[in-house]
């Protein structure tokens, strides 16, 4: 690790200011991830919830589109990352800057090809969702677009009992039938996923009555209650 990522993972964002205004910061050097984990200083930023560090190397003149969306040893950007934590004002800011186009936010990441969308959905990150969902910057076409199994990011939410954010995507006014009725690769349709999720929580003995099982219990029902099926 340089300086400069110590600076940014230890939020000491004086030391981070004057070292971006040195004569010998480059391109080179506040993308550098020379590392173990190829990890930037950015996507540090990201991980730690450093927002104010992340905002001075978003802004400054040697931080390029490409330097934002450097990826890690997993395939993760610094978008990514946040998502996955759920660090909604990092992402918001993201998602919102100058240097980042509509196309950034359709980018999957190597390892399962989840979008941030879809990784925010899957851990259950609804305030983050609600921040993309809200955004006008995102594409059309990115709430169905499908990971390497062929799940979309309202798939995840609805397979992994994340309630919160199913609500979200449904009171965004940006779900259509088409949406939500779109059928995995297994050719299940969220209904039907929620109800198969209901029988296997249900003939789980590991699992409290009251726990996951209402939830996917309660996510057929917001299904049906739409008046999109």
């Amino acid at each position: 690790f340089t300086a400069l990522h110590y600076a940014c993972g230890l939020g000491h964002h004086s030391i981070v200011k004057a070292i971006l205004d040195s004569d010998v910061m480059t391109e080179e050097c506040i993308n550098h991830a020379d590392n173990k984990h190829k990890v930037t200083p950015l996507l540090l930023c990201a991980a730690a919830n450093k927002f104010d560090s992340l905002k001075m190397l978003m802004n400054d003149k040697n931080m390029t589109r490409e330097g934002i969306n450097q990826q890690d040893g997993r395939g993760f950007r610094a978008l990514d990352v946040a998502a996955d934590m759920g660090h909604e004002k990092i992402v918001s800011f993201i998602i919102q800057h100058e240097k980042v186009l509509e196309n950034d936010l359709n980018f999957r990441e190597t390892e399962t090809g989840n979008s941030a969308l879809a990784i925010a959905s899957q851990a259950g990150k609804h305030h983050v969702v609600e921040v993309f969902l809200k955004s006008s910057k995102m594409p059309e076409d990115f709430l169905g677009l499908p990971n390497k199994q062929g799940e979309n990011a309202f798939h995840l939410a609805v397979f992994n009992d994340q309630l919160d954010v199913v609500q979200a995507f449904l009171e965004s006014g940006r779900m259509t039938p088409d949406l939500v009725n779109q059928p995995n690769r297994d050719d299940l349709f969220p209904l039907l996923l929620a109800c198969v999720r209901c029988v296997v929580r249900a003939k789980s003995n590991d699992l409290e009555p009251q726990g996951t099982t209402m939830a996917s219990l309660s996510i057929a029902k917001a299904l049906v209650d739409t008046g999109l099926l």
